[in-house]
């Protein structure tokens, strides 16, 4: 099953993780996409984790990729071989010493012994040579020019591939065209590993020639012959094969190229860096779409899996045929063409959605009609009857209300009452009678004239109601010839019918909040200029920008805050001077007109690195720094920053002066987010639900606090009035803003018509009230509060 669909083992990691995106996408929310984009980003996350610090993934087959399993499952086959290959290398680096020639890192990270360019392969030089890395002796064989031991070298291992690596190298050498330099120049290509067996061979033996190379690494091609002399005894002859002794054969060339040099020091044929970096990036810029596209072949997998266990667990024979129908448009599907995959899935969707009614309907007859002391026998007789349910309309019970099966339909209508004697005498006699119904159902016939008395004939008509007291109902006529299953009419209670006037508060968490709709929405998962990985900050400059940090794209990207359009970025791999802008997490502009920005870089080493509003680099500091959470920067162009875990507040210069320094870890448990007013400081706490507001002393003035309207505060920000306005993700975006006197009085709260991810950041336009928020799922939302 697995080599059909081309899945992935049972219970593996990828196995599972279908699982879950199945679980995820049947979940009745409108965010399944992004939360598929969520789960997938903390996948990946953990998977770089597991590179960078050497730890296996679990739930993956060992050794080399399995080409008979999914590309997704194969590429992460490869993750685990460059793990391995790097812990294997750094244990034997750490192991093994050179004094003489020591290993060093080329360009590229590949380690390599350059061998001196005075080595000749002259026969003088090659008796002086040392032999290195030699495994065992080749059995019985000696050296055709010396009476020496033939020894198996050390060679490097052969280098995993994947489908997809496979795919790049056939197209590589296909586009080389078919000429006579394109065979040849496709040979050299092919030859890398061939050339290292060769040096290994040639370090382990430095006296062997090719013939002795060949008589190792292909007896086939080492050609015996027998003859016989004058004195009638047998001669043995050996020579290469035809093949090897063919005019500028690569062989030869590769040979005369090659030199002495042992595995240990040889360039590695796998780079594990460069292949884990390759994949890591793939998968980290895959879409919700195409994640999906790929795990399909696993989802049909983990589909035929559960089918099959219902089935087996039915134990009826029947429907195994339908477990093979399944199967089958399962594979057409994995080998089906595209432009009929569509039509394939549909399909297939028809055929699972009819074998799951049979087995639903099959375990509902089963619990209602099967009694637990059924023997065997018994047993396959109502397995048939139930089977026949399916196919036939309507089928005969046996010995009628008297028979096992009529007495268990009996049952499912009625229930056992006590008689009146009983509550007088305890009598243990008992009468059965029909239950008291959910609900009932009246069918009212009449023959009469529609729509005319005059001008119509009489004929049958029928009204249909389906009642469940206390609801209100209606009656209203329906076609007669329609069958009544079509024509029920649906009740609607009162509540049900007024709710079409939709009022623009709604109470939520124990607050009325005015409902708010966003403006404009900016950005998309990916890597290009509208496309964020990671926008975990936002910062609006007075010149009318909206700047974005991009976390994962070590970058912070700037666009018009009006139109939305992309103006330009600058970070890592963008402008000259932002090198060292790692991971990048929070922004604020320097208020003064010039709009300086002021970044956090929180990974690898926490830092705070100065910036123009156009990216050119200023200084960088706070290499002290080691858990910030957030800053501000305030009218006297003090940057403060709050850090986390920690509960310490600081205080800088805008040249990176520390001012102050103070310990908030008696008022803090957990700030998120802070802002000032120049003579106050307001810190956000998320577990105390309240914000605290301190002194440019460090000491604690006031609480902010009030129930139902600050929970869980993950922001805040002060307008240009002086106004304070909390943001919370507490079931839902929620708005509440305070006056500008000590915040004792609530202005207006607010709640947004859509429930959004988490809200990461946001950044204000103070004159015109209008907030810029930051999203969990890769985009920024712009919300305008009313005046």
């Amino acid at each position: 099953r697995i080599r059909q669909l081309k899945s992935v083992p049972k219970d593996s990691f990828v196995y599972r993780v279908v699982v879950c995106f199945t679980a995820i996408c049947s979940l009745p929310s409108i965010n399944r996409l992004r939360s598929v984009a969520h789960l997938w980003f903390d996948i990946v996350q953990e998977l770089r984790t597991c590179w960078e610090t050497g730890k296996m993934i679990a739930g993956l087959e060992s050794g080399s990729p399995n080409l008979s399993f999914s590309k997704l499952y194969q590429n992460l086959q490869m993750l685990n071989c460059c793990i391995e290959h790097r812990v294997r290398h750094e244990n034997d680096s750490a192991t093994t010493t050179t004094v003489d020639n020591p290993i060093e890192p080329d360009e590229d990270g590949d380690q390599f012994f350059e061998c001196s360019s005075n080595i000749s392969p002259s026969k003088s030089n090659l008796t002086e040579l040392q032999p290195e890395g030699r495994l065992k002796p080749c059995g019985d064989l000696k050296l055709l020019n010396s009476n020496e031991i033939l020894y198996v070298p050390v060679t490097q291992e052969c280098p995993p591939a994947t489908e997809d690596m496979l795919d790049e190298q056939t197209a590589v050498l296909t586009s080389l065209g078919s000429g006579e330099d394109a065979t040849l120049l496709r040979a050299k290509m092919q030859s890398r590993s061939l050339l290292s067996d060769m040096e290994s061979f040639k370090a382990a033996n430095p006296l062997g020639t090719i013939e002795d190379f060949v008589r190792w690494y292909s007896p086939r091609d080492w050609i015996e012959t027998e003859e016989v002399d004058a004195d009638g005894n047998i001669q043995k002859h050996y020579s290469l094969s035809p093949r090897m002794q063919l005019p500028d054969n690569l062989w030869v060339e590769v040979w005369q190229q090659a030199r002495p040099i042992p595995v240990r020091r040889q360039k590695r044929l796998f780079d594990d860096g460069k292949e884990a970096e390759k994949i890591l990036q793939k998968l980290s810029s895959l879409s919700p779409g195409e994640i999906l596209e790929q795990l399909i072949p696993v989802l049909l997998h983990t589909v035929y899996d559960r089918i099959a266990k219902e089935i087996e667990e039915m134990e009826e024979s029947n429907a195994v045929a339908l477990l093979e129908t399944l199967n089958a448009k399962e594979v057409l599907i994995v080998k089906g063409k595209d432009e009929r995959k569509k039509k394939l899935q549909q399909d297939f969707i028809v055929c699972l959605t009819s074998v799951e009614q049979y087995i639903c309907r099959f375990k509902s007859f089963k619990e209602k009609l099967f009694s637990p002391d059924l023997n065997h026998k018994e047993k396959e007789e109502m397995i048939k009857v139930v089977t026949e349910l399916h196919t036939r309309p309507e089928i005969p019970v046996k010995g009628a209300a008297h028979g096992r099966l009529g007495k268990r339909l009996a049952s499912l209508f009625t229930k056992t009452k006590p008689t009146t004697n009983q509550a007088n005498n305890d009598s243990t006699e008992a009468k059965n009678q029909f239950m008291t119904p959910a609900g009932k159902e009246y069918i009212l016939r009449a023959s009469i004239a529609r729509p005319s008395n005059l001008r119509s004939r009489q004929s049958p008509q029928r009204m249909y109601l389906p009642y469940s007291p206390p609801e209100d109902f209606i009656i209203k006529a329906v076609d007669p010839w329609s069958p009544i299953e079509s024509d029920q009419i649906h009740l609607t209670p009162a509540h049900d019918r007024r709710a079409s006037n939709r009022s623009e508060t709604r109470y939520k968490n124990g607050s009325f909040r005015q409902v708010l709709k966003w403006v404009r929405s900016l950005g998309q998962y990916g890597d290009g200029n509208n496309a964020f990985r990671e926008p975990n900050s936002v910062a609006w400059l007075e010149c009318g920008k909206l700047a974005v940090v991009d976390t994962n794209a070590h970058c912070i990207k700037v666009f018009d805050s009006e139109t939305g359009h992309f103006e330009y970025s600058f970070g890592r791999g963008r402008t000259i001077g932002c090198q060292n802008l790692l991971y990048p997490y929070r922004i604020a502009v320097v208020p003064g007109g010039d709009d300086q920005l002021v970044v956090i870089q929180r990974h690898p080493r926490p830092q705070i690195h100065v910036f123009s509003a156009k990216g050119e680099f200023i200084r960088r500091f706070g290499q002290h720094l080691e858990k910030p959470r957030a800053l501000t920067v305030d009218q006297s162009r003090r940057i403060i920053v709050i850090e986390s875990q920690l509960q310490k507040l600081h205080i800088f210069s805008l040249e990176g002066k520390i001012l102050s320094l103070f310990n908030l870890s008696e008022q803090l448990q957990f700030p998120t987010s802070i802002c000032s007013n120049n003579h106050e400081i307001f810190i956000s706490d998320n577990h105390l639900h309240s914000i605290k507001v301190f002194s440019y002393n460090g000491q604690l003035l006031r609480e902010i606090k009030e129930a139902n309207y600050i929970t869980y505060p993950t922001n805040i920000k002060l307008n240009s009035l002086g106004q304070l306005i909390t943001i919370d993700n507490h079931q839902g975006l929620n708005i509440t803003v305070y006056d500008d006197y000590q915040q004792k009085k609530r202005l207006g709260a607010y709640t947004a018509r859509i429930c959004h991810s988490q809200i990461l950041d946001v950044a204000i336009q103070p004159k015109q009230n209008i907030l810029h928020l930051a999203s969990k799922d890769y985009r920024v939302y712009t919300y305008q509060l009313p005046s």
